[in-house]
């Protein structure tokens, strides 16, 4: 998370992200490792992650990574940039 940017932790809102995408649960195990139930193949889960930073990480305005989000109207999320000082609402 960039310093002070967003209200809302990354770390949650990609376990979130997770068992929703994949209908299952996530969580973290005694040394901060992520845990996922079931089996999946590691390129999926790569691809997932993938999505999520461009989604939810990068700004779309000028493509840097020093964000945050930000909760937005009706259980929106936004990410807010501290580079260019923009937000940006995602369609869930």
């Amino acid at each position: 998370d960039a310093a002070g940017v967003g209200s809302i932790s990354y770390r949650t809102h990609l376990h979130e992200f997770l068992d929703r995408d994949l209908c299952t649960k996530s969580t973290e195990n005694g040394e901060e490792q992520l845990v996922i139930k079931g089996r999946w193949r590691l390129e999926d889960i790569r691809n997932l992650l993938r999505k999520y930073v461009g989604v939810y990480k990068r700004c779309r305005e000028c493509r840097g990574y020093n964000t945050g989000l930000v909760p937005a109207a009706r259980g929106a999320v936004k990410v807010r940039c501290a580079r260019c000082v923009t937000d940006n609402v995602v369609d869930e």
